[in-house]
C-alpha cells in the first residue's frame, strides 16, 4: 500500500515523502525477498547445507536460515526418509547424508539447474 501522491508532500517542504511500499510488494506478490519458501525448498535448503559439508546442527539453521525447533523438525523428517543420519561422538553431533540423500540432492539441484535455463530462454 502506498500513500496518496498528494498525501506525500511534507506541509514545509516541497520534497515529497518517501511511498510506503515499493510498487512492487509482498501483497502484490511481486518482491523476491519477501517470498516465502515452500516446505519443498526449505527441505532441499536442508539437504543441500549438509550436502556441502555444513554438519554442526547449529551451522545448519543458521545456513538454512531456520530456528532451532523448525530446523530440528526437518532433519528429523529427513532421518526418518533415510536422507540424513545423525551422529554423536565425544559430545560432538553431525548430521549426515546417507547415500539415498547425496542421489535425490544431486537430483534436486539437476532440476533446479534446468528449471533455470529454461526460464532464462523465456525473458
Amino acid at each position: 500500500m502506498t500513500l496518496d501522491p498528494a498525501q506525500t508532500e511534507r506541509p514545509d517542504s516541497s520534497e515529497p515523502l518517501p511511498k510506503v511500499l515499493p510498487e512492487s510488494s509482498v501483497i502484490a506478490g511481486g518482491n523476491d525477498r519477501f517470498d516465502r519458501r515452500s516446505r519443498l525448498e526449505t527441505f532441499f535448503d536442508v539437504l543441500c547445507t549438509i550436502g556441502s559439508g555444513i554438519e554442526k546442527p547449529t551451522h545448519i539453521m543458521y545456513n538454512a536460515n531456520l530456528s532451532w525447533t523448525v530446523m530440528q523438525l526437518y532433519t528429523e523428517s529427513l532421518i526418518r526418509k533415510e536422507l540424513v543420519v545423525f551422529e554423536e561422538s565425544e559430545g560432538k553431533k553431525r548430521y549426515r547424508l546417507t547415500g539415498k540423500g547425496k542421489q535425490v540432492m544431486d537430483q534436486y539441484l539437476s532440476i533446479k539447474e534446468d528449471l533455470d535455463i529454461i526460464s532464462e530462454k523465456h525473458r
